[in-house]
């Protein structure tokens, strides 16, 4: 199946394992928390308006090319507010979804990056578009 990513770029000073944000996501409504630790969730989605089952995936990923490709991003887009945060970010999270359940999965993947966004002062960007968001 093919895969949209939207990434949350932070310091690694701010980053926090996802358990933390157990009770963020829990609010989650339509969502059920069907897998949490440190470094990834899986949240079940039921989209009520279309009737179909979706879920989407979070990962922590601290690997060295994180930093590369923030200090890219950056540079190439120098009219984004955040570009200094985006330029010394070398973590990121991931929220993976199928593009198939693009629709089914939107609000729950707009909140959960915004809940990441808040806790972290990370940069949101849209690797499938390719665009901030």
């Amino acid at each position: 199946m093919i895969t949209g990513s939207w990434y949350v770029f932070c310091s690694r000073e701010k980053l926090a394992p996802l358990t933390d944000f157990s009770e963020s996501f829990s609010k989650l409504r339509g969502a059920s928390i069907t897998e949490l630790d440190r470094e990834y969730a899986e949240l079940s989605i039921h989209d009520a308006l279309t009737g179909n089952d979706a879920r989407v995936r979070v990962y922590v990923d601290e690997d060295a090319h994180v930093a590369v490709e923030a200090r890219r991003l950056a540079a190439a887009n120098p009219e984004i507010d955040a570009r200094d945060a985006l330029a010394t970010a070398d973590v990121r999270y991931a929220i993976v979804w199928d593009l198939v359940h693009s629709d089914e999965t939107y609000n729950a993947r707009a909140f959960i990056a915004e809940v990441l966004e808040r806790a972290t002062g990370g940069t949101i960007y849209d690797v499938t578009e390719g665009r901030f968001v």
